[in-house]
């Protein structure tokens, strides 16, 4: 889910449904590495900051 919203981020239109099929695959062979290790920590980083958004009791674990 993480890599298929990372690509679309990076301009693609794949269907977010945690399945790396053909379509999520070119686009990942396609992409720029640099540019996708930078994309996908920051959907990482998003998620993380959601699950605090959604319960603040988790943001002693956001520092590691």
């Amino acid at each position: 889910m993480m890599i298929q919203r990372a690509l679309n981020k990076m301009g693609n239109d794949l269907t977010i449904d945690k399945k790396v099929g053909p379509k999520t695959l070119a686009a990942l062979h396609a992409a720029d590495p640099d540019e996708f290790c930078d994309t996908i920590l920051q959907v990482r980083e998003n998620f993380y900051y959601k699950i605090v958004e959604n319960r603040p009791n988790q943001k002693c674990f956001l520092k590691g």
